[in-house]
């Protein structure tokens, strides 16, 4: 007779699993929360016999520093670069992007509404987005890469700073 299984470990058991390997993060003391963006890796199959659509396992979590349960899961197209806390209200703004490795600096800013885990893309063309952080409770300071690299062989190294100001 064989012995019944016995389970060692559960894959994907632990902190921040939802999100893969974390990468980046940032604490909000005032919310009591922690926002990890983090990696899956590429994902090949989503479970329901269709391809993924393009989609990589680049995802953003949103946790309770106490016990660190997710309370908002949020998929990204492109790896998280910076994440930064609205300083009164609940929104958490993520950078993104990646360089195409033959031309452009691809990416986006996230403004994800922690009430109701929403994202919204605030970019009007796609942009890498090096860093974010709130000024204010009304200016956001963005550092976008160029557009692209032609013509120019700092491109890697050079961003574009930007302060964003809005009442609402």
């Amino acid at each position: 007779m064989t012995p019944a299984p016995t389970v060692r470990r559960v894959l994907g058991d632990g902190p921040f699993a939802e999100i893969g390997e974390p990468a980046l993060a940032v604490a909000d003391e005032r919310s009591g929360t922690v926002a990890v963006g983090g990696d899956l890796g590429h994902i090949q199959w989503s479970g329901n016999g269709t391809a993924d659509s393009g989609w990589t396992g680049h995802r953003i979590g949103v946790y309770e520093q106490a016990g660190l349960r997710c309370r908002t899961l949020v998929r990204s197209r492109h790896p998280v670069r910076s994440l930064a806390f609205h300083p009164s209200l609940p929104l958490l703004d993520v950078g993104t992007g990646s360089y195409d490795g033959g031309y452009f600096f691809t990416g986006e800013l996230l403004l994800i509404h922690l009430d109701s885990g929403e994202p919204v893309s605030a970019l009007e063309h796609p942009r890498e987005v090096l860093d974010v952080e709130w000024r204010s409770e009304t200016a956001l300071r963005l550092v976008l890469a160029p557009w692209d690299d032609w013509d120019n062989p700092r491109a890697s190294e050079e961003g574009h700073t930007v302060v964003v100001t809005r009442p609402d």
